[in-house]
């Protein structure tokens, strides 16, 4: 089946827009999905089911209600299971109907194979297959039928009402750089010469770092380049977005707090830190998470100002986007503050969860009632001026 008739022919009836798989594979363990860089979306919404859709409306059935309630879809599937048998395409229309319908019963439920005859979907605890439905629904003994139908609405119905295996996985998209009128520019770094004690390259070599350089930082000036990165950054931001800014000096370092415009945008805070001769940037983002720039500094992690420097850019400007997503998972002290961080250009994300009280945390309650009106991510920034396109 031709992909772009499938996308313009099916009508919106399941949760967010049709989504492919980048492969057809048959493998339920494998990370299927389509991609955005290298961040996995999972799928909920597969298309190609315009054919069926069409068949229930000529017999009078509405789609919409076969779409919400499996028990409608699976009694229509018995009464005209001759009728999808005898052409192929229309068959194939039905089992991918009959797969959104399922993936739509569990918030944690997705596609993971669509081969056709092979289809499946569900959750990694609990796999089902379409095309098994649509068989049981074939059956030519009404009695069985009806029995089989019985028991599978009792299977399913549990199955929805189950415990997620795991929340349904942070996915925050950010917005492209092409939109922001004047780009970010990066600042020189500064020399990188302190790396070893010749100046030159990585020190460790294939054996790795020895035991005393843990713990020892030998020439943490490397990292103060860190400060204008920090300077030009906040420059950026109040340029080019519709921010407030509020600056407050500390012992041993200053902060910059950043308040969008939009209060569904993640507030930034910068913080900048002289320790015993070493710059570090702590960087507070959304209400949960905080991250720290550069993270050890020891002679053996031997990171250095131009890595850190990247790795904080790409933080910041990654939540200004919209790149970032915060959520209170669980309940009591169980409970995790958990995190998606999507970078602007794909290559990388981060997540992670700690207990909720361990980081810079408002009031859980508080952060769980606002953090629920944005389960997709925080808002990107308002724009100053949107980019006409040309840079």
């Amino acid at each position: 089946m031709d992909e772009s008739r499938q996308l313009a022919d099916d009508p919106w009836l399941f949760e967010g827009p049709p989504r492919t798989l980048p492969t057809a594979g048959n493998d339920p363990g494998a990370v299927d999905g389509p991609w955005s860089g290298s961040v996995f979306q999972p799928v909920r919404h597969y298309p190609g089911y315009g054919d069926f859709v069409g068949c229930a409306a000529v017999r009078g059935e509405d789609p919409a209600l076969l779409a919400s309630d499996i028990a409608s879809l699976l009694r229509f599937l018995i009464a005209h299971a001759a009728a999808l048998a005898a052409e192929e395409n229309l068959r194939l229309a039905a089992e991918i109907f009959v797969g959104n319908t399922l993936v739509q019963m569990r918030a944690d439920a997705r596609w993971f194979a669509t081969v056709p005859g092979e289809m499946v979907v569900g959750t990694q605890s609990n796999l089902l297959a379409p095309g098994m439905l649509m068989e049981l629904c074939s059956e030519a003994d009404p009695e069985r039928v009806a029995e089989a139908l019985a028991r599978a609405l009792e299977r399913l119905k549990a199955w929805a009402a189950e415990e997620p295996d795991d929340p349904r996985p942070l996915d925050p998209i950010p917005r492209p750089r092409e939109a922001v009128a004047t780009w970010y520019k990066t600042p020189a770094r500064g020399p990188e010469g302190f790396r070893d004690p010749s100046g030159n390259g990585h020190r460790w070599g294939e054996m790795g770092a020895p035991t005393e350089s843990y713990g020892r930082v030998s020439h943490p000036e490397r990292f103060a380049p860190l400060e204008d990165v920090l300077d030009a950054l906040v420059g950026h931001l109040e340029t080019s977005y519709l921010v407030k800014r509020v600056d407050a000096v500390h012992p041993g370092g200053r902060s910059i707090a950043l308040h969008p415009d939009d209060p569904l945008a993640a507030p930034l805070r910068l913080e900048l830190n002289k320790h015993q001769g070493q710059t570090s940037i702590r960087v507070f983002a959304g209400l949960l998470h905080d991250f720290v720039y550069p993270s050890c500094g020891c002679d053996a992690c031997d990171e250095s100002a131009e890595n850190v420097g990247e790795e904080l850019e790409e933080t910041v400007l990654g939540v200004v986007a919209g790149g970032f997503a915060e959520r209170i998972h669980g309940t009591g002290s169980s409970s995790l503050a958990e995190y998606c961080l999507n970078t602007l250009d794909g290559d990388s994300s981060g997540s992670d969860g700690r207990p909720v009280g361990t980081g810079p945390d408002m009031d859980p309650g508080g952060a769980a009632a606002l953090l629920a009106l944005i389960p997709n991510g925080w808002h990107p920034w308002p724009l100053k001026v949107e980019s006409t396109g040309v840079q």
